[in-house]
């Protein structure tokens, strides 16, 4: 790491149920194909996928789904904590003091491609009306989730916040996002939770941490950050 308060985060996961990201493609054989690279043809979950679905993880971490329960599930009124700004910046679209966040995400990519039926049934036949085709990364398929903290000079003081302050609530919305909610398209169906088998962190002259429990990474991540000077 070229600064001492930047870090990187790699989490290695199984997946438990199927993957799918529509292809954007004009034209395929398919109705729903897998989202690919254009030049490998290897299925990939984009590193702009993999920040909006985190930062809708530490929304939640944070109070979203009790705030939208309170106000007829809209968001008008909700506001991104500082540890939720300071890693994500702001919103698309919006220009007032724009600025992109701390955190940089990187795309997965995966090495299998399954295919899968939906068969939606009719209610008062209880018979498949229409089987749906749908080109999958299927379950098993290892993959990948690399994250780069790297704030800018100052950040940290403007935003109000540091990393010993919101590394286990971001943490823990790594865990929920993967094991619970899920990844994927068609997470109602079940579809993108995978099954995390291993935290690395790497770290400015430090030796870079692997473990495989959680709880015990997110102490290690508090005590190294601790030791670097991140106390608020």
């Amino acid at each position: 790491m070229p600064d001492p308060d930047w870090f990187a985060i790699d989490v290695s996961f199984t997946l438990e149920s199927p993957w799918y990201s529509k292809d954007n493609r004009p034209l395929h054989v398919l109705d729903n194909p897998v989202r690919k690279d254009r030049v490998f043809g290897a299925p990939f979950m984009s590193a702009a996928s993999w920040k909006g679905l985190l930062r809708w993880a530490c929304r939640m971490q944070a109070g979203l789904s009790e705030h939208l329960e309170k106000h007829d599930m809209r968001m008008e009124a909700w506001q991104d904590p500082s540890w939720i700004l300071h890693l994500f910046g702001n919103e698309r679209g919006e220009d007032e003091r724009f600025r992109s966040g701390a955190l940089v995400c990187h795309p997965t990519w995966f090495d299998k491609v399954d295919f899968e039926v939906i068969n939606p049934h009719d209610r008062a036949r209880r018979a498949g009306t229409q089987p749906i085709y749908y080109e999958v990364v299927p379950a098993g398929t290892e993959g990948k989730l690399q994250l780069l903290y790297a704030p800018l000079p100052g950040e940290s003081e403007r935003d109000q916040t540091t990393p010993t302050a919101f590394i286990s609530d971001f943490i823990d919305s790594i865990r929920t996002l993967l094991e619970c909610y899920g990844i994927s398209a068609k997470r109602t169906a079940g579809w993108g939770k995978a099954r995390i088998d291993e935290w690395k962190c790497v770290q400015s002259h430090l030796e870079p941490l692997t473990l495989k429990n959680t709880e015990e990474f997110k102490a290690e991540m508090k005590n190294r950050i601790a030791r670097r000077g991140g106390n608020p």
